[in-house]
């Protein structure tokens, strides 16, 4: 009763400010009410009937939570899962490598350098398009009234061309910036007219669909 004594209290005032609000309006109604009555067994039945009520407000306004986190699971449960530690990781050939490209598989396990003899494990979430290239610039332009988002590609090793090297797909990371990086996806999923790569020796365009 200690913990119910606040939704008691304003059960029983509402009772009585109810009430009072009745005679009011229904003055006709007045002695069917016995309000000038001073009979205990009336204030026994108001009270316990307040303890009722209380009792019900008390549970409803403690498992409200409980309520909507259980809708929130079946509706959106990723807004209620658990999120993990979360790192951009970069890969790069070594110097030595005779590779020219290789996937990294999703799920691949990633441990990160000690700290305090503590070594984090990672994995990663999807495939990753690994070649011996990098992005050494990136400008946009535009013409009549079109954007265009350059890229350029550099080759990472010697005597090696762009054709040698097998390119599938390019992961691209858009930045930690979310405003900018979610910018730019979305005009290249619903605003990209085409995709051309062009070599900067030759001036030779190739189109992809």
């Amino acid at each position: 009763m200690k913990d119910n004594i606040f939704y008691y209290q304003k059960e029983l005032e509402y009772l009585y400010e109810k009430r009072e609000y009745f005679i009011k309006n229904y003055p006709k109604l007045t002695p069917f009410l016995a309000y000038d009555s001073k009979d205990p067994d009336i204030e026994r039945i108001i009270e316990n009937l307040a303890i009722l009520s209380s009792k019900i407000h008390q549970e409803l306004d403690e498992n409200i939570p409980h309520i909507a986190e259980s809708l929130i699971n079946i509706v959106s449960p990723n807004y209620t899962n658990p999120l993990p530690s979360l790192c951009m990781q970069e890969f790069k050939f070594e110097q030595n490598s005779k590779e020219n490209n290789l996937i990294i598989p999703k799920g691949t396990l990633i441990k990160s350098k000690p700290i305090d003899k503590c070594v984090c494990e990672f994995k990663t979430v999807y495939d990753v398009y690994l070649y011996s290239i990098s992005i050494s610039e990136v400008f946009i332009s535009s013409k009549n009234q079109d954007y265009t988002f350059n890229l350029t590609l550099q080759v990472n090793k010697a005597e090696t061309k762009i054709c040698d090297l097998g390119l599938e797909k390019i992961n691209l990371y858009l930045g930690n910036d979310t405003y900018m990086s979610s910018t730019l996806l979305l005009y290249m999923h619903s605003y990209l007219k085409e995709l051309k790569i062009q070599s900067l020796d030759t001036d030779e365009e190739f189109f992809l669909n």
